[in-house]
């Protein structure tokens, strides 16, 4: 789990105001019976994505046009498709399902969990000149899983992430427009489009690892304190090296209700350096750990108060590595192995990914590998499904002309990814065998 502080101060800062409630836009389709047996589900909170069974909604994966256009990547067919349920529908105005106003850009998309769809719209500014930057409050939308049936849900000033939901409501992020100042969690009634406040979040930037019924699994590193004793102005990149290292941190993991603000600590400890110490996952109710920089043992810990842990079976290779830092990564979680990515051990040029087997201890090289930037690591996991895996398996370069600043035709480098649907069991094998997705899109 890296940290950059610049990337910390980025992303604080704008207006903490709340807008009010819309017009209503969304009925409750349950009878009271199943309404009374699905309670407790409805309730529960599920941190959001971008991934169903069937694909993954997108603003376009590399596409010319996919600013203005809301697609779905269908891995039976490993398309992309704009995500418009019309007949006959040419995709070309505003009338389509999937078209998005030109003077605007999708910034985010998430699938709620009865499989409908929000999305972010922001204004883009007139006076910016690639019209990358935008203005005003961002609106919110909802929709089928289809795309049909879009209507406005709410507007909100400054908004950050599209963070959860349950049964009836959407919970976001709202940044604060002062550093230092408590960002807020925001709750937006997914019936009637009503925003309000619904707690400030606990540490100013926290890290989100998961859920657990009502409570948010939180992360928190703390050593700016330390860092800003050790760094002083006009020191030389050496200097500023030697602070970095002899920095200390406080880092811990907790479960924070959003209902109450109450915080259960699950995991705590303190690190040195650069490093975060360790490296973390949150899954199926269980917090795994291991350290981020040793070849030790799997530890694991869940809400209860269980914990236990399990001896990793460490190639050697990677329990006597060259002299040099290596470094692990837990990234996720793949058929009930936990995925581990290694650097270090092969020089700065090659990173390797492992399948863990969490209840034996054995781990199980993934072999799937490509050149990026002259590394070579292992292919990008984009969405997963029980079945299949969205990746970014190569890439692509091509001499493509453009203008410079003066309106001069020149030639540049393009790099762009190529994508494809990979199936779970095909890349626990190690098995290439990639269906590519088009980049053009229908």
């Amino acid at each position: 789990m890296k940290r950059t502080i610049a990337l910390i101060l980025a992303a604080l800062g704008c207006l903490s105001a709340l807008c009010a409630c819309s017009p209503a836009v969304r009925q409750p389709s349950e009878s009271p019976e199943t309404a009374s047996a699905q309670a407790a589900s409805k309730q529960s909170l599920v941190l959001l994505g971008q991934q169903t069974e069937q694909g993954f909604y997108t603003v376009g994966l590399g596409e010319s046009t996919a600013e203005n256009s809301l697609y779905f990547l269908d891995y039976e067919t490993a398309e992309n498709h704009i995500l418009c349920s019309k007949l006959g529908c040419r995709h070309d105005s505003d009338t389509c399902e999937g078209r998005v106003p030109s003077d605007s850009l999708v910034t985010q998309i998430k699938v709620l969990p009865d499989g409908s769809i929000v999305y972010e719209l922001r204004r883009k500014d007139p006076q910016s000149p690639n019209g990358g930057h935008t203005v005003g409050a961002s609106i919110l939308y909802l929709a089928d899983g289809d795309g049909s049936d879009r209507r406005e849900l709410a507007q909100i000033e400054n908004l950050g992430m599209l963070l959860a939901a349950d049964g009836d409501a959407l919970y976001v992020i709202q940044w604060s427009e002062v550093y230092g100042e408590s960002n807020k969690l925001l709750r937006v009634s997914l019936y009637d489009g009503c925003v309000t406040q619904q707690a400030e979040l606990p540490v100013l930037v926290p890290g989100f690892l998961g859920t657990a019924g009502r409570y948010m699994v939180l992360y928190e590193y703390d050593g700016r304190e330390q860092l800003q004793r050790n760094l002083a102005d006009g020191m030389t990149e050496e200097e500023i090296q030697t602070a970095l290292e002899s920095k200390q941190g406080n880092s811990r993991v907790f479960l924070w209700s959003i209902g109450s603000g109450e915080q259960r600590e699950l995991l705590s400890w303190t690190s040195e350096g650069e490093s975060d110490g360790r490296t973390l996952l949150w899954d199926s109710g269980r917090l795994y750990w291991c350290s981020d920089s040793q070849p030790g043992a799997l530890h694991w810990v869940t809400p209860d108060g269980q914990s236990g842990q399990r001896s990793i079976v460490w190639p050697e290779e990677i329990r006597q590595p060259p002299a040099g830092k290596t470094a692990f990564q837990l990234e996720g979680v793949v058929a009930g192995n936990l995925l581990l990515t290694v650097r270090g051990p092969w020089g700065t040029d090659t990173i390797k990914r492992y399948a863990l087997d969490p209840a034996s201890g054995n781990l199980r090289e993934i072999p799937l590998q490509f050149v990026s930037g002259g590394c070579e690591r292992p292919i990008t996991i984009l969405a997963q499904a029980s079945e299949n895996l969205l990746v970014a398996f190569a890439e692509q370069r091509q001499q493509v002309q453009t203008a410079d600043t003066d309106g001069e035709p020149v030639m540049t480098e393009k790099v762009t990814d190529r994508y494809g649907v990979l199936s779970v069991e095909d890349f626990l094998a190690g098995r290439p065998n990639y269906r590519e997705v088009p980049q053009q899109t229908t």
